[in-house]
């Protein structure tokens, strides 16, 4: 008898063991791998929590990253870091996997090329995001008129992980941001039609609206920040390339997409416009910020000189800016819960200097409120300015966001105290 108690303590010890260590993996600081059934198909997509997670307390952001074509959900935590943001913003990511090409006929034509022209088109990881590839020979002899992925439902996929991850994880549904490049980008402007106004905000980098886009007459608004390369030479930011042989039509221009998003939110349709030199550079890649503000979703178009589609602008590449960094920046302005949110996008006469700071910062305006945040959304520091002076010598070394806001205006500003 004695034996046999003991025996079922242990199992019973060893059962809560496994059970503790089985919560500890799943909430761990390296993205897991889930699966789902979606349309017959088991489906794919990696789950990651910041490290400031709790079931119980604040709820976490999300952020779902959408990877490019031929790609892997992997790429945002191998190439693009996107733990130490999700880290920074106290976000939950989930990164889902498309799927490879489903049609037959669109995988023999592939085939067909590469047999007349050496050309190897590999058609794995393509997202549902009407996107559709038009190859005219002699700009009027058509020779590929395809849509990829046509008859795949990655709005429904997407959107079944967003309503799993909020059923059982510790989520504020109103902090929902979708983050897409090239391909993904292309999947994020989709997926917005339908689920826009479920979003807080979308980032798409190197990617456009697809030829095929679906549902553009949806009354939808959400705000946007777009990044993409005038010399990008896989997704044109033309729409479209052009030989003495050929044309390529691949997606609606970054003016039409950018044009489309101003007049969904009712942007202002004149930007204002910055260089963007937040460090020194050390390369030739220029990038001009062009806002359009808004009473309530601004669109902020970052328009890039001199870097390839694969370029991803990192400060210790030298780059006269950091992707990472305006992501975060552009999270945190419209996240509902942290009082970030701006009302008007950044005028470009309003200044706070000296930046990197120390013991004050001043701002070229006579009133206002100033609200000093971590990157968490905590607010660290709040007060009025008082003769366009700010005391910041409480704060320790790091980076803050700075919101100013007055009877005429608001922005939010990325503040290094040194």
């Amino acid at each position: 008898m004695t034996i046999f108690s003991k025996t079922i303590i242990t199992k019973a010890s060893l059962l809560l063991i496994f059970a503790a260590l089985s919560i500890l993996y799943a909430h761990s600081n390296t993205p897991q791998r889930h699966t789902i059934q979606w349309q017959g198909a088991e489906r794919e997509y990696l789950l990651y929590f910041p490290d400031s997670y709790d079931s119980s307390e604040k709820p976490s952001k999300l952020v779902i990253c959408l990877h490019g074509f031929n790609r892997t959900m992997n790429d945002f935590f191998q190439e693009y870091k996107i733990a130490e943001v999700a880290n920074q913003l106290n976000a939950v990511i989930i990164a889902p996997q498309a799927l490879d090409e489903q049609s037959q006929d669109v995988i023999d034509k592939a085939k067909t090329i590469k047999e007349l022209t050496g050309i190897d088109i590999a058609l794995n990881a393509a997202w549902g995001c009407g996107l559709r590839a038009k190859v005219d020979l002699f700009s009027f002899f058509p020779i590929i008129d395809e849509e990829l992925n046509k008859g795949i439902d990655d709005i429904g996929f997407i959107s079944q992980i967003v309503n799993n991850s909020y059923q059982n994880y510790n989520i504020d549904k109103q902090n929902t941001f979708i983050f897409g490049t090239s391909m993904g980008a292309y999947m994020s402007y989709q997926y917005a039609l339908y689920e826009g106004n479920n979003l807080s905000g979308l980032i798409g980098i190197c990617g456009s609206m697809g030829l095929n886009i679906r549902n553009l007459e949806n009354n939808v608004s959400l705000p946007i920040c777009d990044f993409h390369s005038v010399d990008d030479e896989v997704v044109p930011y033309e729409g479209l390339f052009k030989t003495a042989l050929y044309r390529v039509n691949l997606c609606k221009s970054k003016e039409e997409t950018i044009r489309f998003w101003v007049d969904k939110n009712k942007a202002k349709p004149s930007p204002i416009v910055e260089e963007i030199v937040n460090y020194t550079p050390s390369t030739d890649k220029t990038v001009s910020k062009y806002s359009y503000a808004s009473p309530t979703n601004e669109v902020v178009h970052y328009k890039i000189h001199k870097a390839s589609h694969e370029y991803y602008f990192k400060k210790e590449n030298g780059d006269c800016m950091d992707y990472n960094e305006e992501i975060i920046k552009f999270i945190l302005a419209h996240s509902k819960d942290s009082n970030t949110g701006i009302e008007n996008t950044k005028n470009s006469k309003l200044k706070i200097y000296p930046n990197p700071a120390q013991d004050f910062i001043q701002i070229n305006i006579d009133q206002g409120q100033v609200t000093i945040y971590n990157l968490q959304g905590q607010t660290m520091l709040k007060g009025n300015i008082a003769g366009n002076y700010f005391d910041v010598s409480s704060l320790k070394k790091g980076c803050y966001m700075v919101k100013v806001s007055s009877e005429k205006t608001s922005f939010v500003e990325k503040l290094i105290i040194k």
